[in-house]
């Protein structure tokens, strides 16, 4: 199988800060292999996925998201993954459908146009704000 994520000797130094956030960290994921990251507060998990998602630049190391290196070509990198946050921020009064299409309308404006709970488009000045679902 391939490898559809590879972290190659990532580090993440803060500025002002006496260690680095991440220190040298280096792993592969396997297409289809599901994969989390473990480890106590302060570890550098968050950080680290920062940088996979393309959110932070590394101080140091590059990676490799669906064969594409993120320093050469982020924006493709990041087209072609997912990420699921600690902490979900949905609103509880939108269905599931609702909350996707909310949360994913900036993301998509760019490519296609995104449908809002309103049923515009986020191209046309930005996703709807969340209404009321009827009871």
């Amino acid at each position: 199988m391939s490898l559809m994520v590879e972290a190659q000797d990532l580090v993440k130094q803060y500025p002002g800060a006496a260690e680095p956030a991440v220190k040298g960290v280096s792993f592969g994921i396997l297409k289809g292999e599901v994969f989390s990251l473990l480890g106590p507060n302060g570890a550098g998990k968050t950080t680290t996925i920062s940088m996979l998602s393309t959110l932070l630049a590394p101080t140091r190391g590059d990676a490799v998201i669906a064969g594409y290196t993120l320093s050469k070509a982020a924006a493709e990198a990041k087209r072609a993954i997912g990420i699921v946050p600690q902490d979900i921020a949905l609103y509880p009064t939108l269905s599931a459908r609702e909350n996707l299409n909310f949360l994913g309308a900036d993301v998509r404006a760019g490519r296609r146009g995104a449908k809002t709970t309103r049923g515009g488009t986020a191209g046309d000045g930005g996703p709807a704000r969340p209404r009321r679902r009827p009871h």
